[in-house]
């Protein structure tokens, strides 16, 4: 019992110690905090973005309200993309109708609306069934663009 307890306790220690903090470039944390002086409790995260995967992106993701946000930088401190959580009845008529032509079946489980740095905007309503879960992305007519898929639970 001693020997297992032990072990528990280094198997704790090391887990705690392995997830370590992420150091943000200071130009980075200076303009969050120019932005949104009045959040406090962000998770940061650390993340390759664009075609190939070779755009490096610091993360903040926060609560504000009943909204969710992500805001994306770049290493150098410019906001890339804004994303913020709406409510699905907000979404425009032209993606409800896409939704229920295409995808009778499939529950909508959450929306979010997105900023990108060149202005465009775009909408991400994630779907799901029974094994299978996506993100639908319309631009901001509410157009069809594209399915990325997260995931299948088969």
């Amino acid at each position: 019992m001693k020997k297992t307890l032990t072990i528990l306790v280094l198997c704790l220690t090391f887990l705690v110690n392995a997830q370590e903090k992420i150091k943000l470039p200071v130009i980075v944390e200076s303009n969050f905090k120019k932005e949104f002086k009045d959040i406090e409790n962000v998770n940061w995260s650390i993340f390759y973005r664009g075609k190939n995967n070779n755009d490096l992106r610091f993360e903040a993701e926060f609560l504000k309200g009943n909204s969710r946000f992500l805001i994306s930088y770049s290493d150098d401190g410019v906001i890339k993309a804004i994303q913020k959580s709406i409510a699905i009845s907000s979404l425009n008529d032209k993606i409800k109708k896409y939704l229920v032509d295409k995808y009778p079946s499939y529950q909508v489980n959450e929306a979010s609306l997105i900023v990108k740095q060149d202005q465009k905007t775009y909408y991400n309503v994630g779907v799901s069934d029974a094994t299978n879960y996506f993100i639908l992305v319309f631009d901001e007519e509410g157009n069809y663009m594209y399915l990325t898929p997260l995931y299948n639970r088969l």
